[in-house]
């Protein structure tokens, strides 16, 4: 498989971060990179290229990827297998690829610095949609085992995207964006043509024939850029404190680079920064018109991008903005609860982070015009 270019994620041993560009934030990609691959069997898996097409390339994305419209890419990859030795050499057509606890159907292409048009900077590029995979606790500690492709009742394939989702989320991401709320932003929309099933390669035609897949859905895979991938989800405690530790500092590090501090931030100042943040967030939700009815701990990330967006729908009932506003406040609870848990460096009372929260919120979208907002929604309905 070729080199991709100024980023090259892939090699043909032992994926390697390349070292980011010094004006952009790094935070602790190095370390990460470093820690997958002493953890491989924690981490990587082996992905293969599969037939694909090219349907969608985001123009304002400052990043050069192997990526043509309408043609194949090297970026049209499936999960194929977990490694049961310490990958090294890698057959031509396949690259190995890092995954993280939680995130069972996507993967870390690369971390390095790079920006939009706008300026917005990013640094982990990820690949949703290639297949499932699932941790299994063996003698020898937590391990990876891949059922890529394998068929769910319902016929959709467990691990796989289809078009529309992908492409609402894209639509979504632009216009939030646009909003000044901050989110992942997609790169690249590609389609599948074939699957990797119990590590077969099957025509997507084949696998409707087979009842593998209902014969509306369209696979596809979805290259995001994100600030950091990583979730408040992901430092829930639990077998992997190792990485929890790592992913937080990463946050810590990048937020404050990203802010322009040559000093890193304290657990506190990050935490205040993430209250405010993520108030402002979800206020220009509501303001814009939006609903996103999931702003769980899985969708919120630790540098407070708010991501998943094929959730997102008109707000119309008060009641949307409260489960939005209540969601979103009680993942801020639990991002305190595991900081806490963990490090013990949060001693601000939850009173006070709420109502940093709070105030970002009714400051962007005050009282008033909530009122307004859905009073003209109530008017239009007559």
């Amino acid at each position: 498989m070729p080199e991709l270019p100024e980023a090259e994620p892939i090699k043909k041993e032992i994926m390697v971060d390349r070292e980011p560009k010094e004006k952009f934030p790094i935070g602790e990609a190095n370390k990460l990179g470093e820690l997958s691959r002493e953890r491989w069997y924690e981490h990587l898996l082996l992905f293969s290229e599969v037939k694909n097409e090219v349907l969608e390339i985001n123009p304002h994305v400052n990043i050069s990827l192997p990526l043509e419209k309408g043609k194949s890419s090297p970026l049209g990859l499936f999960m194929e297998a977990a490694f049961e030795e310490k990958p090294k050499e890698i057959q031509q057509g396949k690259c190995v690829l890092e995954v993280l606890p939680g995130h069972w159907r996507s993967a870390i292409i690369c971390r390095t610095g790079f920006n939009d048009k706008e300026g917005r900077i990013y640094r982990d590029v990820d690949i949703k949609g290639i297949g499932s995979f699932w941790r299994k606790g063996t003698e020898e500690g937590i391990r990876v085992w891949s059922y890529a492709g394998f068929p769910n009742p319902g016929g959709r394939g467990v691990g796989l995207l289809d078009f529309d989702s992908a492409f609402l989320d894209y639509q979504m991401s632009e216009e939030f964006l646009e909003a000044g709320i901050r989110t992942c932003r997609t790169i690249a929309i590609i389609e599948l043509k074939e699957l990797i099933i119990s590590n077969h390669k099957f025509s997507v035609k084949q696998a409707m024939e087979e009842n593998l897949l209902l014969k509306n859905f369209r696979p596809v895979v979805e290259i995001r850029a994100f600030g950091t991938k990583a979730r408040i989800e992901d430092l829930e405690p639990g077998l992997f404190e190792y990485e929890n530790e790592l992913l937080f500092k990463d946050a810590k590090k990048f937020v404050a680079q990203e802010l322009g501090y040559k000093k890193a931030l304290s657990s506190e100042d990050y935490f205040i920064w993430f209250a405010k943040t993520l108030g402002a967030n979800v206020a220009l939700i509501h303001k814009n018109g939006w609903s996103h009815h999931n702003l769980r701990p899985h969708n919120i990330t630790l540098d407070c991008r708010i991501v998943d967006l094929d959730t997102i729908t008109q707000l119309t009932r008060k009641n949307e903005q409260s489960a939005d506003f209540s969601q979103a406040k009680n993942s801020l609870s639990t991002l305190e609860r595991f900081l806490n848990f963990r490090f013990r460096e949060v001693t601000i009372k939850r009173e006070i982070f709420e109502k940093y929260f709070e105030e970002s919120y009714d400051a962007i979208f005050p009282f008033k015009e909530q009122e307004e907002y859905f009073s003209k929604i109530n008017q239009e309905k007559k």
